[in-house]
């Protein structure tokens, strides 16, 4: 048997406050699912992460952590997924992108905001180039055995 609420009188800034945090909830889902989508076409992972520099300032800068596809490998899938079928998963990501940043320009980071690789057209192909820079992993410099 279910619990019996008790009805209480109406509050308009309660029924306010609540509304806005669910319309939140959803911008905020929308981005995310836009961006789950993209590291699965593109295979690509990264976050932002804290980032000490020479003079020990630490920021928030995001950090690319490569693709799960070589170059070679994605233009294979590109090649396999048409290009009218590629025209159009691009054209509509672009359309999604622009009604997110249009709503909150804050809300998409940079890297997600053009395709993770290089992409050139021609009449009849898609042709993929390198991954680009925001994506690519950082080099980290191998420790140096404290005996040299």
């Amino acid at each position: 048997m279910p619990y019996e609420i008790p009805a209480s009188p109406f509050n308009a800034s309660e029924w306010a406050a609540n509304k806005l945090i669910h319309t939140q909830q959803v911008d905020d889902g929308i981005v995310e699912l836009f961006c789950k989508g993209y590291r699965v076409v593109w295979g690509v992972s990264g976050d932002m992460q804290d980032v000490t520099d020479a003079d020990d300032v630490t920021t928030q800068q995001f950090v690319g952590g490569g693709s799960a596809h070589t170059q070679e490998e994605m233009q294979a899938i590109i090649t396999a997924m048409g290009s009218a079928n590629v025209t159009r998963l691009l054209t509509r990501a672009g359309e999604m992108r622009d009604a997110i940043i249009a709503i909150d320009p804050t809300a998409m980071l940079a890297p997600y905001q053009q395709p993770a690789f290089a992409l050139s057209f021609s009449e009849t192909d898609v042709v993929v180039g390198p991954l680009l820079p925001a994506w690519v992993p950082p080099i980290v410099p191998e420790a140096v055995p404290s005996w040299f």
